[in-house]
């Protein structure tokens, strides 16, 4: 199955906010949403890929982006208690504004330093994101391994070598290496594309996603094909 109107979920032409992110309940596309009901009539053994595309930068710091596929034999939305839609697959969690460092642990973090702020002795007034995750070596004194940290607001760059972070309110505590970088590689912040797979036994699917914030995740497309392996892998010349 190609990316044709049969397969788009979300048709990346309404700006994904959180005014806009309502999931659809009806086969007939949402003009203010972009999203629709896929009807099915179930999937094969093989199932579906669902490719979620986001090719712009979030404009809001430290907002997130859930998305999930969704399946029911019911088109709507219940009043009641009773959910119609289940979850299938879910993409990961996207982060927005996220910066990486490389740090020395000099008092072992703990899994529960994963939420919490982040801050720098020699900034401290500035550099403060969430921990959203870091490097399992951290879990040791000396250990030496990457934090992965949500922006809060242009500020927070932790771009002091050397410098003391604490996971505040929390446990960890280590020296940074070099100054951090912006996560993923590039500098635009951009987050790019996620692919899941999922079989549906249900006869609609939709797209569930949900923007954390006040802010904007730029045109953001859902699409589903039946190719067994994505992306794919060319043969060698």
């Amino acid at each position: 199955m190609a990316y044709d109107a049969s397969g788009v979920l979300i048709d990346g032409t309404i700006v994904l906010t959180p005014s806009t992110d309502t999931p659809a309940v009806s086969t007939t596309r949402d003009a203010a949403t972009g999203g629709a009901v896929i009807d099915l009539k179930g999937t094969g053994a093989k199932g579906l890929c669902a490719v979620m595309y986001l090719p712009s930068k979030p404009t809001t710091y430290d907002d997130t982006l859930t998305g999930f596929i969704e399946e029911s034999d019911l088109i709507g939305e219940p009043t009641s208690t009773w959910k119609t839609w289940q979850t299938v697959a879910s993409f990961p969690i996207v982060y927005a504004m996220l910066r990486e460092l490389w740090v020395t642990a000099t008092t072992a973090f703990v899994s529960s330093d994963v939420g919490r702020i982040l801050t720098a002795s020699a900034d401290s007034t500035s550099d403060g994101g969430h921990i959203v995750a870091f490097d399992p070596a951290l879990l040791a004194i000396g250990g030496y391994g990457k934090i992965i940290v949500a922006m809060s607001d242009v500020n927070d760059d932790f771009s002091t070598a050397g410098d003391t972070v604490t996971a505040t309110s929390g446990t960890g505590v280590g020296t940074q290496g070099a100054a951090s970088v912006v996560a993923p590689s590039s500098s635009t912040g951009i987050p790019g594309q996620y692919a899941v797979r999922f079989v549906s036994t249900r006869r609609y699917v939709r797209a569930n996603l949900t923007v954390s914030g006040g802010g904007s995740y730029g045109l953001v497309s859902v699409l589903l094909t039946d190719e067994a392996a994505w992306p794919k892998r060319h043969l060698p010349a």
